[in-house]
C-alpha cells in the first residue's frame, strides 16, 4: 500500500521533531553512535490519516509516531522531509537514496534489494465506488470495470496484490490512472473523473468523511486485498542486526499495547 518513506541522511546535522513522547518509548543514547550516527529523514508526501499526517504545526499519525518510538529506544534522531513517493520508491529499487518505507508489502522482488521488519498491522485494500446500493461481485470486480473502460485512480507506487499487478501490465493498463495524493484520488471520484478508486479502507473512509461528506451515502467498499504490513529497509541504508534490533524493540511496544493505543486513538468515522 500507499508508504511513509523515510530517508536515512547522509551528513549530520542536529534536528529534533517536534512528536508526542511515549512513556514506553525510552531512548537509549549510548546506541546512537553505533546503529544511528546520522538523523534519520521521513520522507512525507500528503496526508494519509490515521497512518502519517500534518495537524497543530507537527507531524502525527499511527505508523509515524509508532516509527519514531521504537527510534527513541535506539537513541535515533528523526527528521521529515517532503519527497515524491513514486521517485522515492524507484530510488529505493536502484539501490539509491537509502530509503526505508512504512505500510509495506513483503515481495519476493523487493527481498531482493530490501530488508523487512516484522509485520506490525493488518491492512485491508478496497475499491470504492459510488452507487445507492451495493452492486453483485460480477460487476465490481477491479477486471470487470476496467475491461468495460472504467477509469480506476490508484496509487501507482503501491502494491495491491499480485492481481491488480497483474491488470495494472496487461492491455487494461490505461484504465489504471495514477494519482499519489489519496485526497486527489478522493476527489476524482467525487467529481465523476473516475469510476473508482483502490486505498486502504480506513484511510479511504476516514478521507470521503473530510472532503466528500455528500456521497458517504452512496459510497460502497468492496474488499480485494488483505496484508499484513512492515517497514522496508534499504539493504544500503541499515544492517541486519539493526532490523534484528529494531524488531526487537518494535515487538516490546507492541507487547505494552502502545500500537493497540495509538489505532484506538487514530480510529476514524467508518463509511
Amino acid at each position: 500500500m500507499r508508504f511513509m518513506l523515510i530517508l536515512l541522511c547522509v551528513c549530520l546535522f542536529n534536528t529534533t521533531l517536534n512528536v508526542r513522547a511515549h512513556p514506553a518509548a525510552k531512548a537509549s543514547p549510548q546506541l546512537l553512535p553505533r546503529y544511528c550516527p546520522n538523523p534519520l529523514v521521513i520522507v512525507f508526501y500528503g496526508d494519509w490519516y490515521p497512518y502519517m499526517f500534518f495537524k497543530d504545526d507537527q507531524f502525527q499519525g499511527v505508523d509515524h509516531e509508532f516509527f519514531v518510538a521504537v527510534l527513541n529506544r535506539l537513541g535515533c534522531q528523526v527528521k521529515v522531509d517532503a519527497l515524491p513517493e513514486k521517485r522515492a520508491h524507484s530510488n529505493l529499487a536502484k539501490g539509491g537514496g537509502n530509503l526505508v518505507m512504512s505500510g509495506a508489502t513483503v515481495t519476493k522482488e523487493r527481498k531482493t534489494y530490501a530488508y523487512f521488519s516484522k509485520t506490525y498491522r493488518d491492512e485491508v485494500i478496497s475499491l470504492f465506488y459510488l452507487s445507492k446500493e451495493a452492486l453483485p461481485d460480477t460487476l465490481t470486480s477491479v477486471k470487470y470495470l476496467v475491461a468495460n473502460s472504467q477509469v480506476i485512480a490508484t496509487n501507482g507506487a503501491a502494491f495491491y496484490g499480485t492481481d491488480i499487478e497483474e491488470l495494472r501490465n496487461s492491455k487494461f493498463g490505461s484504465r489504471f490512472i495514477h494519482m499519489p495524493s489519496l485526497h486527489n484520488r478522493v476527489e476524482m471520484l467525487h467529481k465523476g473523473r473516475a469510476q473508482a478508486i483502490i486505498e486502504d479502507y480506513i484511510a479511504g473512509c476516514n478521507d470521503f468523511h473530510l472532503s466528500a461528506p455528500d456521497i458517504i451515502s452512496e459510497l460502497q467498499a468492496v474488499t480485494v486485498n488483505k496484508v499484513r504490513v512492515a517497514f522496508m529497509f534499504s539493504k544500503a541504508a541499515v544492517t541486519p542486526e539493526f532490523v534484528n534490533l529494531f524488531d526487537e524493540n518494535m515487538q516490546q511496544l507492541i507487547d505494552q499495547g502502545m500500537l493497540a493505543q495509538m489505532m484506538a486513538k487514530y480510529t476514524p468515522m467508518g463509511c
